[in-house]
């Protein structure tokens, strides 16, 4: 049986049963153990209840990984499963058993358009930048027009924006917002192309730096 959860909802389910009646009720209390600082997994326990009536009926705790949005690879884990009945034979019995819960997050920015458009007459474009999972580090990014006779980025000073994501702020989509310039004639009213650049990522956490992005496209009508 396999004993891996997922932190894309992967779950797995014990199956638990008494070898014969009990005087009295028994529940269970589970506990998870872990050397990672970040909860890898949860069980569900509060609702099995062995009691005279349903003693010898087989009952499941399921275990389900949780996504913690951090790159930090699999993570081993263990549960701890606890008896708990004023029957002092069935009373403080326990059991543990090690499991993994697969890591499925990855160190990705994520632009929301790979084309804009924008016009002679200042007409605007956006799109946005997010990280896919929290880094250890700040992340930063560098974004230029390739032609600032077509486009410019707002609020850039000297054609250089700089975007910055946090272990805070890193599932906060940050706006870019690129202006169209009116050129001098010379392009006869044609549509011109040019792009928005970004640098390769800078940080401290190795997961996420020197990620180069594709340039997003450009029109100016």
């Amino acid at each position: 049986a396999s004993k891996e959860t997922s932190e894309a909802g992967g779950e797995l389910a014990i199956s638990l049963r008494l070898n014969h009646e009990p005087a009295s009720d028994v529940s269970l209390k589970c506990e998870l153990l872990s050397e990672s600082p970040n909860p890898e997994a949860a069980a569900l326990c509060d609702d099995v209840l062995f009691n005279a009536a349903h003693w010898d009926e087989t009952q499941t705790v399921t275990l389900y990984g949780i996504a913690d949005n951090i790159v930090d690879g699999d993570q081993a884990f263990e549960i701890k499963i606890t008896t708990v009945s004023e029957d002092p034979e069935f009373n403080g019995l326990s059991f543990s058993e090690s499991f993994t819960n697969k890591d499925t997050d990855k160190a990705e920015i994520l632009v929301s358009r790979s084309e804009i458009q924008t016009s002679e007459s200042g007409d605007k474009a956006t799109f946005t930048v997010v990280l896919s999972s929290k880094p250890a580090a700040n992340v930063t990014l560098t974004l230029a027009s390739s032609k600032t006779e077509f486009g410019i980025i707002e609020t850039a000073e000297d054609n250089s924006l700089s975007l910055t994501f946090t272990p805070e702020n890193w599932n906060v989509p940050q706006t870019v917002t690129v202006v169209g310039i009116e050129d001098d004639g010379s392009h006869n009213k044609t549509p011109n192309a040019y792009e928005i650049t970004f640098s390769k990522s800078v940080s401290e956490d190795s997961h996420y730096t020197g990620i180069e992005l594709a340039s997003v496209q450009a029109t100016n009508l």
